[in-house]
């Protein structure tokens, strides 16, 4: 291997691992007390609306799927939501502050 190619190998690598880095799921992370609760009707579901009872592992397998990926899309849309709300009391708020010269 000629020395160019071993260059772009590395370059190629770096940039390969620099885009993973970036795609990396995002992370929500619950306390204890939260992921406790959301088990819980995680199982009281199950037994509810499919009269299946199902123990903790089970329970915690599931939230811990729809925890990640299922929760990233509906946090961003809360977040645009919030934006979206807050550009709309913004523009109010300047409305209503302005005086006319």
């Amino acid at each position: 291997m000629g020395t160019s190619y071993k260059s772009q190998l590395i370059n190629d690598l770096k940039l390969i691992r620099s885009v993973r880095s970036r795609k990396k799921k995002m992370e929500i992370k619950l306390d204890e007390e939260r992921i406790k609760a959301l088990r819980e009707k995680v199982q009281v579901y199950f037994r509810d609306e499919h009269e299946d009872s199902i123990g903790i592992l089970k329970a915690t397998l599931i939230l811990d799927f729809f925890i990640k990926e299922i929760g990233p899309p509906i946090y961003n849309q809360a977040i645009s939501d919030a934006y979206a709300f807050m550009q709309d009391k913004i523009i109010d708020l300047e409305g209503t502050l302005y005086i006319p010269e």
